[in-house]
């Protein structure tokens, strides 16, 4: 959003002459309005949007010099007045202040704005140089605060709108020949300040049209036309948790297309080397109940990593007549799952030679079957431990045999351990994909409005994307542990699709619309 702020007037009773740069010794006055951009910009380019998320409860500005050294720190109180102009749709609001800088004399010609700063910004961003401040990095809890109502989120920060001029990046808004050494020439000769939320929007919706497609396989050996897809919870999936407080634009040559300067800003950014992001559980995706007549909106903050991409994730379950339904995917094959799955894996060793021996009474040996009693699937902290390690995807899983006490393992006539079983158990023949009770999720990437790549997926502040889903279909990929987070990935053995569209507004809206498979 672009907002536009004038402060309330300041005056002296004995204002010096009308002097720029205000003498040694003197206070000098800035007049400045601060333009809050209307807009959000979104796959395909939608354009500008107003948003609502304005409101201001500070500001921070913040002078330096020429060389970028900084001078000092203002935090007027300021009274924002929406924008009626629709020939200037360029911003949402606007505010008039006038400054009263008391180190006139180091001509300040530079300033850094901050909207809805906290105490811990202020502290970082203060006594620092601008190459500096650029490189400030905070985490995602701070850029909105809770409001009253159902999720709303309230007073978004915003700082100083960033872009490249031919010097370089506009990490500041001029103020040379702009501070004067009267209130009355400084309100006739204001400097426009234009900002930027820092946090992005996600609004998801259905189309009219939205109808899942029931998934058909083959199941147990037979054609299936009983499963269903009963939908239960949507979120942002991939959200970053630290940004620059200030839009860092770095290798720019490589993305000229997405510079604005008529527009006050810039379409794509740089995020933290150290970037990590925050995921949810299938079930903490039900807790945002999906309903295809309700829209919904998500904030986060920018992200244009291209392993990691930010994600429009679905939570579901297949169903088998209308009721939830467990299905295992091994060998090729769909299977429905049950708690006796597992001794299916027992004869597939035994099929490889496999023969476990138990002791008996008189220290005897009797052959044994290999059942549920020795083999267990992966815990959710060992599913944790393997896709870490690169063993299996996420959405895979496989069993793990335990020899009883006792007990003596063959594999033909020579001894074998269990080391030996759980190595077979782990190749791409044994490992499984397992839908535990039908939950499973279904996602799009937030498209951005690039022609190529790597600019056409990611998520830059300030910009709408608004995702229409239009259908989903296929069984989704599968999820075991419901309480193990999801870091969306599609299944190499099945395709399936969320067909969606997005646009991106004034927030600059970039809109997309797609199939969920």
């Amino acid at each position: 959003m672009f907002a536009a702020l004038a402060f309330a007037s300041c005056s002296s009773d004995n204002e010096p002459a009308n002097n720029q740069g205000g003498a040694t010794g003197e206070l000098g006055y800035l007049a400045v309005k601060i333009a809050t951009n209307a807009d959000t910009r979104a796959g395909e380019d939608g354009g500008f949007k107003i948003g609502t998320e304005n409101d201001v409860k500070n500001a921070l500005f913040i002078f330096y010099d020429a060389a970028g050294n900084y001078i000092e720190s203002k935090t007027p109180t300021l009274t924002f007045n929406n924008n009626n102009n629709n020939t200037n749709p360029d911003y949402e609001k606007e505010s008039d202040a006038v400054l009263v800088l008391n180190k006139a004399d180091y001509n300040p010609t530079q300033v850094l704005t901050v909207l809805n700063y906290t105490p811990a910004m202020k502290n970082a961003l203060e006594g620092k140089t601008i190459t500096s401040a650029v490189g400030v990095v905070e985490t995602s809890d701070k850029f909105w605060s809770e409001g009253d109502g159902d999720a709303k989120k309230d007073y978004f920060v915003m700082s100083t709108s960033q872009y490249w001029q031919t010097a370089g990046q506009n990490n500041t808004t001029s103020v040379a020949g702009k501070v004067f050494t009267d209130s009355k020439t400084a309100q006739a000769n204001p400097v426009i300040i234009y900002v930027e939320r820092v946090a992005s929007k996600v609004y998801a919706k259905t189309a009219d049209t939205f109808n899942p497609q029931n998934p058909k396989i083959t199941l147990d050996g037979t054609p299936n036309t009983e499963l269903g897809i009963t939908l239960r919870g949507i979120n942002v999936a991939n959200m970053s948790e630290k940004t620059y407080l200030v839009k860092k634009i770095e290798n720019y040559s490589d993305w000229t297309a997405f510079n604005d300067p008529s527009q006050f800003r810039s379409y794509w950014t740089t995020i933290p080397a150290s970037m990590t992001y925050g995921n949810w559980s299938w079930n903490e995706y039900a807790t945002t109940a999906f309903d295809k007549t309700k829209d919904y909106n998500f904030y986060t903050l920018e992200n244009t990593n291209q392993t990691q991409p930010t994600d429009l994730v679905i939570s579901a379950q297949i169903t088998k007549n209308g009721n939830p339904v467990s299905i295992i995917y091994y060998g090729g094959n769909y299977y429905e799952y049950n708690d006796e799955t597992l001794n299916v894996y027992g004869q597939l060793l035994k099929d490889k030679g496999y023969k476990m021996y138990t002791k008996q009474a008189d220290n005897s040996l009797k052959e044994a079957d290999i059942t549920t009693d020795c083999l267990a699937w992966l815990t959710q902290t060992q599913h944790e431990a393997a896709v870490k390690a690169g063993k299996i995807k996420a959405y895979q899983t496989y069993a793990v045999f335990t020899l009883p006490e006792g007990a003596t393992l063959k594999n033909g006539e020579e001894n074998a351990t269990a080391e030996d079983v759980n190595t077979l158990l782990q190749s791409n023949d044994y490992v499984a994909q397992i839908w535990n009770n039908g939950m499973c999720y279904y996602y799009v990437n937030v498209e951005h409005f690039g022609p190529v790549a790597p600019y056409t997926i990611g998520v830059v502040r300030n910009h709408l994307y608004e995702i229409t889903v239009n259908t989903l279909k296929g069984l989704g990929t599968p999820v075991f542990y419901p309480d193990e987070k999801i870091i969306p990935e599609k299944r190499t053995t099945d395709e399936f699709y969320m067909y969606a569209k997005v646009r991106i507004l004034k927030w600059k809206v970039v809109r997309q619309t797609g199939n969920f498979d």
